[in-house]
């Protein structure tokens, strides 16, 4: 049951999106100085919380690199309301890497927001 209910809700995770951007702070061992957060993906759809549930669909349908594009712009749509001194390191998944809109798609969302970049 669950499986089946995942590939149904796996379309209406991208279209909405679903996608719940969390931030798990970096922390600098020495000084325990915050340096940034990793920006990690869940939802709430049941038999797609977590990546492996959500990238396991995403694989049998061919939509890996479409759900890594979702998850990281809906991190930084989110990240706007971090402090402007936040360093964000956002995963992408390998299908996605010879894409030409991988860093395209990310740069354009940056400068429509608040978000500096330092890459």
């Amino acid at each position: 049951m669950g499986e089946a209910l995942a590939q149904v809700q796996f379309a209406t995770l991208l279209a909405r999106p679903g996608i719940m951007p969390c931030y798990q702070p970096i922390v600098k061992l020495g000084d325990r100085t915050r340096v940034g957060y990793e920006v990690l993906a869940r939802s709430r759809f049941v038999g797609l919380e977590t990546p492996a549930k959500m990238f396991q669909v995403a694989s049998q349908r061919t939509s890996k690199a479409e759900l890594s594009r979702v998850c990281r712009m809906e991190g930084l749509r989110g990240a706007a309301v971090l402090t402007s001194d936040s360093q964000l390191y956002l995963n992408t998944h390998p299908a996605e890497l010879n894409q030409p809109e991988l860093l395209q798609s990310s740069v354009h969302f940056v400068a429509s927001t608040r978000i500096t970049e330092s890459w």
